[in-house]
């Protein structure tokens, strides 16, 4: 009698290799979505750090008068790419001095999963500005 060598694959071995390849695809697929939602997420948080910036460099710009006279809200680039975007500018007097004020900007928004997210960005602001003495 002769020996044949078998080279088929058994039903258990392929039922063992469709397996592990299915869980090498759902891996895959989980790594893929969860990068999705992180690079929404960093999207997010870009459009509201530029609009943050944006802002603050506008104020810089201006004179003393106006800066006591801006308004609580604003609406910056960007805004329609995010959810339930809101802007406001905040000017007090943190140290009561009569000649400077500390303006802050913020975002915040919505992210995609309900959480409310926000950027600030707060500068000192003098009568006289920021080179004269």
């Amino acid at each position: 009698m002769t020996s044949l060598n078998k080279k088929a694959f058994t039903l258990v071995e392929v039922l063992i290799s469709i397996v592990v390849v299915g869980i090498a695809l759902v891996s895959v697929a989980l790594v893929f979505s969860q990068s999705i939602f992180l690079l929404s997420e960093i999207r997010q948080r870009s459009i509201a750090s530029e609009a943050v910036q944006d802002e603050m460099e506008s104020i810089r710009n201006m004179s003393f008068g106006q800066i006591l006279a801006l308004g609580p809200a604003f609406v910056g680039p960007g805004f329609g790419r995010l959810t339930n975007p809101v802007g406001a500018v905040t000017v007090d007097d943190p140290f009561g001095v009569n000649d400077m004020r500390r303006v802050t900007v913020t975002v915040s928004w919505t992210s995609s999963q309900g959480v409310v997210l926000s950027r600030s960005l707060a500068t000192l602001v003098t009568r006289d500005g920021i080179n004269k003495q």
